[in-house]
């Protein structure tokens, strides 16, 4: 099946300054992303930037780099907010709404091509899918957690587990933000990547790695150092 991808990828940061072009063993970090989508196969790669670096880069011609509003740049920006302005813009209007669409992040590059393609025949043999993403097995024990609203606890799941042994919770999982699946007419429509139609395809915990901190920078770069520059 074809594909295209979306790359949002913007300047500044928290936690690591500039940390979506630091390099990693010769190539800044946003580059193992793009490399991956040409790899596995995209039709067309779009990026999403306001990074000036990635702006002046010739590129090869499956890719288009669009410049973001510096009005979403910001670490409050929704990634909604990100999708929805791109495929709304000179270049976003151009996709038709069959079209599939993969949401690639470069702050999680650590990913295997079987799993990406794997999900995508996922994404279109499951009835009633909205979205496919990526997830990994998380730690149970928040589903005894809670809010507290004006002195009430509320649960942040079924009351009961609150009282469970650990041991008999179920296993929960979390996005690992490696990849999502939708269709261009579906967001638009929805807006958002919240939905309660989502699927779900499990990915192994060493192959998760959400980049947020230099530390993380360095287990990625150790990671390419010891497995190689293609990922």
């Amino acid at each position: 099946m074809e594909w295209i991808t979306i790359i949002p990828i913007r300047a500044g940061s928290k936690g690591v300054k500039n940390k979506n072009i630091y390099p990693i063993c010769g190539k800044p970090l946003y580059q193992y992303t793009v490399d991956f989508a040409m790899e596995a196969g995209a039709k067309k790669i779009y990026i999403s930037t306001n990074i000036t670096e990635i702006l002046a880069k010739p590129h090869n011609k499956k890719i288009v780099i669009e410049k973001r509003e510096e009005g979403l740049c910001s670490d409050h920006t929704k990634m909604s907010c990100v999708i929805l302005n791109f495929l709304n813009g000179k270049e976003g209007r151009k996709i038709k709404n069959s079209e599939v669409i993969v949401l690639l992040q470069a702050t999680s590059p650590v990913r295997q091509k079987i799993d990406l393609l794997t999900a995508l025949k996922q994404f279109e043999s499951i009835d009633k899918i909205d979205l496919m993403m990526a997830v990994t097995e998380a730690e149970n024990h928040v589903l005894k957690y809670g809010f507290v609203l004006n002195g009430h606890f509320k649960h942040v799941s079924e009351p009961h587990l609150c009282f469970e042994n650990r041991q008999n919770l179920p296993k929960l999982f979390k996005p690992t933000g490696s990849f999502y699946i939708f269709k261009a007419g579906w967001f638009r429509a929805n807006k958002s990547l919240a939905t309660k139609s989502t699927g779900a395809y499990e990915i192994p915990k060493n192959q998760s790695l959400d980049i947020d901190s230099l530390i993380d920078l360095k287990r990625f770069e150790s990671l390419v150092a010891k497995e190689g520059t293609k990922r």
